[in-house]
């Protein structure tokens, strides 16, 4: 059975090949799952997103949902980005990017 390839980002790809022993470490001694964030790919997805958006006309309406991604790099990516944020419960770090954008 075919199927699609996936998209792999060039910086993703590049850090897990350079990191590979480490990273075998790292799942070794504290388990799985292991996250590793890259919010500089998140960025660059909400970008494409917007030019996706402006070239068929259309209005965008992004959100991050912060509770369902506890990630704070991804919040700060948020504020950076300009969109919008789901946040259901308190979160400090939210509230203080939304109050002080940088």
């Amino acid at each position: 059975m075919g199927g699609l390839d996936p998209l792999k980002n060039s910086l993703v790809v590049d850090f897990l090949d350079a990191h590979r022993l480490t990273l075998s470490d790292l799942l070794e001694n504290h388990s799985s799952p292991l996250n590793i964030l890259f919010p500089q790919v998140f960025i660059d997805n909400i970008r494409r997103f917007k030019e996706v958006f402006s070239d068929f006309g259309a209005r965008e309406g992004i959100f991050y949902s912060a509770k369902a991604n506890k990630g704070n790099a991804f919040v700060e990516a948020v504020a950076h980005a300009n969109i919008g944020m789901e946040v259901s419960f308190y979160r400090p770090k939210a509230v203080s990017l939304y109050e002080n954008p940088r």
